[in-house]
């Protein structure tokens, strides 16, 4: 998973106690297991993301309650803490050839699924 402790470290003046810390990777542990977030990019530009989102918005509604006794959600963590990004940082993206658009939903394979190419 993504450790986000160097970022709470760097980013944040006065800084974040460390049992805070670990409390918020805990919950960020939890939002990127269920939360199941996506990369699609294009083949032919590497470094340029084409779309990104998580498979389950649900998470994002999950509450926590700090060593501190304050209760945060995971939407709220994200934002205060600038997190978004990282719930992106250790995604494997899926690659697309150039001028292949549809939907990302319509693109995923189940086994026993019907092919449109499997006849040719």
């Amino acid at each position: 998973m993504t450790d986000i402790t160097m970022h709470l470290t760097a980013n944040f003046y006065p800084p974040i106690p460390h049992d805070i810390q670990m409390a918020c990777q805990e919950f960020f542990d939890e939002i990127v297991r269920d939360g199941m977030p996506w990369i699609i990019m294009m083949s032919d530009r590497p470094g340029d993301v084409w779309e990104q989102d998580l498979t389950d918005h649900t998470v994002l509604g999950r509450t926590r309650t700090l060593p501190n006794g304050a209760e945060i959600t995971a939407h709220g963590m994200l934002d205060e803490l600038r997190l978004w990004d990282a719930l992106f940082w250790d995604v494997t993206p899926e690659f697309l050839d150039e001028g292949v658009v549809f939907d990302y939903a319509e693109s995923k394979e189940f086994p026993g699924q019907l092919s449109f190419w499997e006849n040719e």
